[in-house]
């Protein structure tokens, strides 16, 4: 991996790391000795800690404490190889990088702390050239001297390997609890706009037609007229989302009292290609039927054709396209918006 690859792999691991540990399980840290979520997201803030320590040396220093390296560095695939080896034969984690056992410590504030060293992580690396990670040692506590490109690729696989840890942990509770609906709560309210902004860099990131902001008072409202709700597992939050049972704003002279309408609709993105949008249609639909109504109607962003066809693999039906009106009644991200309407019949 040149330099440019490696720093897209060190954003796209740790934000996926991340975006797990956010609303994962907290395992008791005693059974079996394992550590607990924030263990792990703590060990491996310590990890990016001592890299980026050594990244901001001067060369000279690199050079003096370390030396200059006589071979060139391997692969990504035979250097994690032999680093999986030696996890096999027994190594583990040395003292500095054990996490410290806090059950009061706050998942968010480690997460806000690792993305501040990534970010001075990343920095540092612009000051390396290409030959440069070739060129010096970099010391490992467990496989010695690398190369400083060497410890980049360990960097990666490292958070990898500890996002299968919460993964592991994830699945299990997904295995033996059961999910169910509820009204959201202002005290959720951190979490849901961290749901809002992550949907908004997912979107962007893939290219996708999405969101550019969301209306946190529309989001208040929404809560205290008990009109959002949300899909729970355990501790977890798999998604949120908005209902209402009048939208004539959007839908017009279809407007007869006699449809549920579906809105801001946002998954935890650790969970995505779980099939979250189905537990909520069937809460819908059951909802639906229970108050004698005769349809569920949706919309969605006119030019995102793969959202469109994903909701009609659901059953809905596109009906037309419209672009909503200027209007306070709606969330400003909504308002001058081109949208496709689509209704199921019950």
């Amino acid at each position: 991996m040149n330099k440019n690859e490696l720093i897209t792999n060190l954003n796209k691991e740790h934000f996926a790391f991340w975006s797990t540990a956010i609303n994962s399980p907290e395992p008791d840290p005693s059974i079996n000795g394992k550590w607990s979520v924030a263990q792990n997201v703590e060990h491996t803030n310590l990890v990016l800690s001592q890299i980026n320590k050594y990244l901001q040396l001067p060369k000279a220093a690199i050079k003096s404490n370390y030396g200059i390296s006589e071979r060139a560095s391997t692969g990504n695939e035979t250097f994690i190889n032999t680093y999986k080896n030696a996890l096999k034969n027994g190594a583990k984690a040395t003292a500095p990088f054990i996490p410290a056992l806090n059950p009061d410590i706050n998942i968010g504030e480690l997460i806000k702390k690792g993305k501040n060293l990534l970010e001075a992580f990343i920095s540092n690396l612009q000051n390396w050239s290409e030959e440069e990670f070739d060129l010096y040692n970099c010391p490992h506590p467990v496989l010695g001297k690398t190369t400083a490109r060497e410890i980049l690729y360990f960097t990666i696989y490292h958070v990898q390997h500890h996002h299968e840890i919460l993964k592991k942990c994830e699945m299990s509770l997904t295995q033996t609890a059961v999910y169910q609906i509820e009204n959201t709560s202002l005290e959720d309210l951190n979490f849901i706009y961290w749901l809002f902004e992550e949907a908004i860099v997912y979107q962007k990131r893939n290219n996708y037609i999405g969101w550019n902001s969301y209306d946190k008072d529309f989001i208040k409202l929404d809560i205290k007229n008990k009109l959002q709700f949300k899909t729970v597992k355990g501790n977890v939050i798999l998604s949120i989302f908005s209902i209402c049972f009048s939208d004539a704003l959007i839908w017009r002279e279809k407007e007869n009292g006699d449809a549920i309408y579906l809105h801001r609709i946002v998954v935890n993105p650790a969970l995505k290609g779980q099939k979250q949008f189905e537990k909520i249609l069937n809460w819908v639909v059951a909802l639906a039927n229970d108050k004698g109504f005769k349809y569920i109607r949706m919309d969605t962003w006119a030019d995102n054709l793969r959202i469109i066809e994903y909701y009609k693999s659901y059953g809905f039906q596109f009906l037309e396209n419209y672009t909503t009106p200027d209007s306070p009644e709606l969330p400003h991200q909504h308002r001058n918006l081109k949208v496709a309407l689509l209704e199921m019949k019950l």
